[in-house]
């Protein structure tokens, strides 16, 4: 079988994938991208899927995302995606989100950790001589996700309680859970005036099942920063900047 480096998926968008403004939400994005990333490494021989389970684990921790346009509901898109190879531990894969007619809508970039079940600690990829040879070394867009710098004196905006419908096969919480507590920490007028222009979040550790988070935001239609923090520890488990434009 021939191996493809660039792998192209189409989504139509349903109406329960719109927000309020009958555009794509963010999450229905990232849902889609994050279901082109797992068929193209299946493709490739890498999705780490076993029949006696699952004995590697890629775990998203920093996605950056670039929209120029949302879709609407009914529209259809194509995701093109590609994985440009590893440095150390991390391995890229870019997006490329596009109309039906071939015009760019977004451009995503993201890193991953390859994890083993037993410690929770990173491996390096084991990536097979096949998938090597389909590397695509063309980055999607110049800027990279990168660590977030979040001051300490964000205000506390509310606390969530990770439930069950939060989780995951992997019994964590599902990284575009993350990225729904994040928008919805911003009102209602807000996201009617203003479209996210650009999205970038890292992920610091998992969250499990009851777990408290706190999350501490700046609330501004130019630049948003948000933390959030585990009550039980105090540990950070996620940062994200949010750049907004007028709709």
């Amino acid at each position: 079988m021939d191996l493809q480096p660039i792998w192209t998926d189409r989504y139509r968008i349903n109406w329960y994938e719109a927000d309020a403004n009958n555009c794509a939400s963010l999450v229905a994005i990232c849902n889609f991208l994050q279901v082109s990333a797992f068929r193209h490494a299946r493709h490739l021989g890498f999705d780490y899927t076993r029949k006696d389970g699952f004995d590697r684990l890629w775990v998203l921790i920093r996605i950056l995302i670039h929209m120029d346009a949302y879709p609407s509901w009914n529209d259809e898109i194509d995701v093109k995606t590609w994985h440009r190879g590893a440095e150390g531990l991390v391995a890229m894969r870019d997006f490329e989100i596009l109309d039906a007619q071939g015009k760019r809508l977004g451009a995503v970039a993201s890193h991953w950790f390859l994890l083993d079940p037993e410690t929770r600690r990173p491996v390096v990829p084991e990536i097979n001589d096949c998938a090597i040879s389909s590397v695509w070394p063309v980055a999607v867009m110049d800027d990279q996700p990168g660590r977030i710098l979040i001051p300490h004196d964000l205000p506390l905006i509310r606390s969530i309680t990770a439930g069950y419908t939060d989780l995951d096969m992997y019994l964590h919480v599902n990284n575009a859970r993350y990225i729904d507590w994040v928008l919805n920490l911003f009102p209602e007028d807000m996201h009617r005036n203003f479209s996210i222009s650009s999205f970038l979040i890292e992920f610091l550790s998992e969250v499990k099942y009851s777990e408290e988070i706190r999350l501490f935001a700046s609330i501004n239609p130019d630049e948003s920063l948000v933390k959030g923090i585990r009550a039980g520890d105090g540990k950070t488990i996620f940062k994200a900047k949010v750049l907004w434009k007028k709709r």
